[in-house]
């Protein structure tokens, strides 16, 4: 990270990327519960690409105490068409692609706030000069009365 211009230790990468697991959990409950409204967070399709299919996200198998079996996609056949159409799951993309795609994303994202941060800096220094150029006109007009 320090090649590329961040100064962060591996414990602040760990401690944010956390952060960013649990605001996106969170975010995906709220929307899977019925009658919620849906919540929205910037960086939600990222990390649904990143983290979707994983087993803590979306779980291989849920236990239900009701009784009521359903077909899970181990007692499924290849001669059973109904199983196929019913449990197929999107290709997963390669995850350093997508990884790579978040990282180029925040680093537009960072380097677009640097410049709007000097671009305001900038606006500044020139309206402190006119206020200083005003400040010494005025001077120049009280000390000629």
């Amino acid at each position: 990270m320090m090649k590329h211009g961040h100064n962060v230790t591996g414990a602040q990468c760990l401690s944010k990327f956390s952060g960013l697991k649990r605001t996106y959990k969170a975010v995906k409950d709220h929307n899977n519960k019925s009658g919620n409204g849906t919540r929205s967070w910037p960086y939600f399709s990222h990390m649904d690409t990143l983290l979707g299919e994983k087993p803590f996200m979306s779980p291989v198998s849920i236990v239900s105490s009701t009784g009521k079996k359903t077909v899970s996609q181990s007692e499924c056949t290849s001669s059973d068409d109904s199983c196929s159409s019913n449990n197929e799951k999107p290709k997963k993309l390669r995850q350093t692609s997508n990884t790579e795609k978040l990282i180029e994303d925040l680093k537009k994202d960072r380097k677009l706030t640097e410049e709007a941060i000097e671009r305001r800096h900038k606006e500044n220094m020139q309206i402190r000069e006119r206020l200083l150029d005003s400040f010494e006109k005025i001077i120049d007009i009280l000390s000629k009365k």
